[in-house]
């Protein structure tokens, strides 16, 4: 990732800065005879490359020719069987499951495997793979960025609802599991049939409180006390809420806040500094909800020990409760999501 230059040229579109904080995605036509056969799925189509830590996750839509649903599958190749049973058992760590948390059906491990995976005309034996719920309205990531593509500025009942949505679903895995998912950012919202958000990928997942060194999370959304764990153990819930300060800078601005939290970036020094006004200038804040401008700053200091204390204070606040729950509303709410998902 390049860094950020603070220079006099154009910066990049809101789009191409929500592109640079994405989940990387190759650039390749699936063939038609990619299909998990053992399961009887035909590969629809690719939804995303999860790459986060230099593993290849690959996520398919897929055809169950036995039942004629559709699924979303989750295939790890052979030099990341470790990760897939680490996220197995994260997942088997979610005792409560709510329909903020997309659940996991079905796991076949590679030692199951009796039929290759075709894949770009090659044939492979050893992977893996789980098998989830699979929506069509695709990501919170997906949704900002048709907003960007038609250079349509989100309303803020929108923006807030979708931060309250959010919120409730890092509550439901927090305050119910006693768990922090520590790779939170907008692909990893999917947007269910009914226009609330669900949470997926939990293969960073920790217990919220129990210090840790591990490397987690995916480079541009890592709270700057990960790039420091080999001096000092960081505290889950602390970074998940790192993370939600990077969430909602991307609802409000369609852009990320930063490139990165180390101490050659350009962007978040400013924040590093304490310097709110000059933070928000290159941001062009101006016009922003205040109350919206301190949390986004509240979320992001560099102190794990400053930040917002919990999840359920977020929830509190009064940008989050500004979200009007008239049911007229409500649905002018969903209307708005809808004009922007079934955008070209």
């Amino acid at each position: 990732m390049e860094e950020v230059k603070m220079t006099n040229q154009p910066s990049n579109s809101p789009q191409e800065e929500i592109m640079d904080i994405s989940t990387p995605t190759p650039n390749f036509e699936m063939s038609p005879e990619q299909t998990i056969q053992k399961q009887e799925m035909s590969l629809v189509q690719k939804l995303r490359l999860d790459s986060s830590q230099h593993q290849q996750k690959y996520v398919f839509q897929a055809l169950d020719l036995r039942d004629n649903h559709e699924y979303a599958v989750k295939v790890f190749m052979s030099r990341d069987y470790l990760q897939y049973k680490i996220e197995v058992s994260n997942y088997q760590m979610i005792r409560i499951s709510t329909n903020r948390l997309v659940s996991m059906l079905e796991t076949v491990d590679k030692n199951q495997i009796k039929h290759p995976l075709v894949y770009e005309g090659q044939q492979y034996w050893n992977y893996s793979y789980i098998v989830m719920p699979y929506y069509e309205n695709g990501t919170l990531l997906d949704l900002i960025m048709k907003s960007n593509k038609r250079q349509i500025k989100m309303s803020p009942q929108l923006q807030n609802y979708l931060w309250q949505e959010c919120l409730k679903c890092a509550r439901d895995l927090t305050v119910k599991n006693l768990l922090s998912h520590l790779d939170l950012k907008p692909d990893n919202f999917i947007i269910d049939n009914d226009y609330h958000l669900r949470l997926i990928d939990f293969g960073h997942t920790i217990i919220y409180d129990q210090p840790s060194d591990s490397l987690s999370g995916t480079p541009n959304y890592m709270a700057p006390e990960i790039h420091q764990r080999d001096r000092r153990k960081y505290i889950p819930w602390k970074v998940d809420i790192f993370n939600l300060g990077v969430i909602l800078h991307i609802i409000l601005f369609r852009q990320a806040p930063f490139q990165s939290t180390r101490l050659s970036d350009n962007l978040y020094k400013y924040i590093r500094r304490g310097d709110f006004n000059a933070f928000f200038s290159i941001h062009r804040a101006s016009g922003y909800p205040m109350d919206g401008l301190n949390l986004i700053w509240d979320c992001l200091k560099e102190d794990p020990d400053d930040r917002c204390k919990s999840i359920d204070y977020l929830l509190e606040h009064p940008i989050t409760k500004f979200t009007n729950p008239n049911s007229n509303m409500r649905q002018n709410t969903f209307d708005e999501m809808s004009f922007f998902l079934n955008s070209q």
